[in-house]
């Protein structure tokens, strides 16, 4: 799970994301402190039991869709 709370924000340093895309997960990140986004829960985005979004929030949609290697 933590793997995933990083990995956007990896994906961005090593080009794989493009700055517009990255920062569309600004909204995603849910904590009362700002900081980067490597430091986000977006885990909880995500249903482990079945690794399906948690709900049909666009964000739940974004962050499985990355936490499982599908392109958005």
């Amino acid at each position: 799970m933590d793997r995933i709370n990083s990995m956007i924000a990896l994906q961005y340093y090593n080009g794989m994301v493009d700055k517009k895309e990255f920062e569309s997960f600004t909204n995603c990140c849910l904590t009362a402190i700002p900081g980067p986004l490597a430091y986000c829960n977006f885990s909880q985005f995500i249903n482990w039991t079945t690794n399906k979004p948690i709900d049909s929030s666009e964000c739940a949609s974004k962050i499985t869709k990355y936490a499982f290697n599908k392109r958005l």
